[in-house]
């Protein structure tokens, strides 16, 4: 831009913030959706989330859904019938652990 306007310039200003979520090796979150849905992937995608605010504050945390980050959040975006059947799965899981 400066090659065709010199006195051009960008300005930013932050309007808001996503405090970041870490992988940490050891998280009972991770690990209780691990144990109950039988998945020990780690996968880590580029989108943001309250999680790190919970996380900030010491809360154990972890991100999941059903679907694909390959459908989600783009046009047209899906959630097959059987991974909502494994999403209700997991959350009967979690409801048992919960009433335990």
């Amino acid at each position: 831009m400066k090659k065709v306007f010199p006195d051009s310039s960008v300005e930013k200003e932050i309007i808001g913030e996503i405090i970041g979520f870490n992988k940490i090796q050891k998280s009972n979150a991770c690990n209780l959706i691990s144990n109950i849905t039988g998945d020990n992937s780690r996968d880590t995608v580029s989108f943001g989330t309250e999680a790190g605010l919970f996380q900030e504050i010491g809360i154990s945390t972890v991100v999941c859904g059903p679907g694909s980050i390959e459908q989600a959040h783009k046009i047209d975006e899906f959630v097959s019938f059987d991974q909502l059947k494994l999403c209700i799965k997991m959350l009967d899981g979690v409801k048992k652990y919960l009433i335990n």
